[in-house]
């Protein structure tokens, strides 16, 4: 009974993993893509990412395609009586998930070596080719005769445009900036791109500007160099990148403390990327509690449903992390570790509880909304 059993559970919850496994990459590769598509980037430059975005994907898409599948299997076999028909056999259901063990820690040691090797491979080749990106994107705008920056805030508006590109050089550069009360004109007959710490800079060469204020004379002034910093999301590169170092230079990082009145971004997210690299592996495991759990409990054997359930749950748990990380990384944060394991650890006692006993646990929790429902009708 138990080669038979185990053959069955494990065999179906792969297939489905397998399928699922796929959907989730596609989605999170052709969504990337889409972004760079949507910046102005032609398909046939988007090619070489594809990889790049595939390796960064695998270790993502593997927790929640485990965990989906998991829920969805449990489900359909508590849905259709399969768990019922194994219990009047003497079989429990505890036993049934016992099986899915073997399964689960393949997928926690897989994606520990996603997460430490593949991911920040990556994660280097896509910052490696974010020049190329970028100079494929100003390509396509020049030939459709589009500005290759348009800015309008409520103090400035900047329009740039570009006559002609050739790799990272550009041609007959003319740009119109409107700064308070002051309006700025200039022409550039070349220019280039050029890599610095704080970004991506256009340096126009032999410029000539006219800048008007408003009731003052015109100025005309022509200088050799002028450098401009490219504001673009494709284009901001830090100084050092954590998420595509090796695990060990992570660590290197995250325990040299910055000094008073330093930046603390680099700090701060070599912090996020070491906790990260070990919750994900071990967030499966929480991730298929809960599944397993809610299986027993609220069986669905529709893949949409779970895929909603357990992508929710994931995001619930990981985006806070982040947003707090990201949002002001330069200043002094508390440890990451402390705002992303917590609510994984309580999915995963969450999940345990609802697999020993699901039935009590389905009367617990339906308890306030029974209490509810007599209240009102008294």
């Amino acid at each position: 009974m138990f080669d038979t059993l185990s053959h069955y559970v494990l065999r179906r919850t792969t297939a489905r993993f397998v399928l699922l496994f796929i959907v989730f990459m596609g989605v999170l590769v052709g969504g990337q893509l889409a972004l760079f598509l949507g910046r102005g980037v032609t398909p046939e430059a988007c090619l070489p990412m594809v990889l790049s975005l595939s390796l960064f994907s695998l270790p993502i898409a593997l927790p929640i395609a485990l965990a989906t599948a998991i829920l969805v299997i449990i489900g359909g076999m508590n849905q259709e009586g399969e768990l019922r028909a194994l219990a009047a056999s003497g079989v429990g259901h505890r036993r049934v998930i016992v099986r899915l063990i073997p399964l689960v820690v393949l997928a926690v040691l897989g994606c520990s070596i996603l997460t430490h090797i593949i991911m920040p491979m990556g994660l280097a080749e896509m910052r490696a080719n974010i020049p190329r990106i970028l100079q494929t994107a100003i390509a396509s705008q020049i030939a459709e005769g589009e500005p290759i920056k348009e800015e309008n805030k409520v103090d400035k508006a900047l329009t740039v445009w570009a006559g002609a590109s050739d790799g990272s050089n550009l041609q007959d550069i003319h740009a119109l900036m409107t700064l308070n009360k002051e309006f700025i004109a200039l022409y550039s007959p070349k220019a280039q791109w050029v890599l610095v710490d704080q970004g991506i800079h256009l340096e126009c060469e032999n410029v000539q500007m006219m800048i008007r204020q408003s009731g003052k004379h015109v100025m005309v002034l022509d200088t050799d160099r002028y450098s401009y910093l490219y504001n673009n999301d494709l284009m901001q590169v830090d100084k050092i990148n954590p998420d595509s170092l090796s695990t060990s230079q992570v660590f290197a990082l995250a325990g040299k403390v910055p000094a008073t009145g330093e930046s603390h971004s680099v700090y701060n997210n070599a912090r996020l990327t070491a906790q990260f690299r070990f919750f994900l592996p071990i967030s499966l495991i929480a991730f298929s509690l809960l599944a397993m759990g809610l299986g027993l409990a609220y069986g669905t054997d529709q893949n949409l449903p779970g895929i909603v359930i357990i992508v929710v749950v994931v995001a619930a748990v990981v985006y806070p992390t982040f947003g707090y990380v990201k949002t002001n990384s330069s200043q002094p944060q508390l440890n990451p570790g402390w705002i992303l394991w917590p609510p994984a650890i309580a999915i995963a006692l969450f999940g345990l509880w609802l697999s020993w006993r699901p039935e009590r646990a389905r009367e617990i929790i339906a308890m306030p909304w029974m209490w509810y429902a007599d209240r009102h009708r008294t």
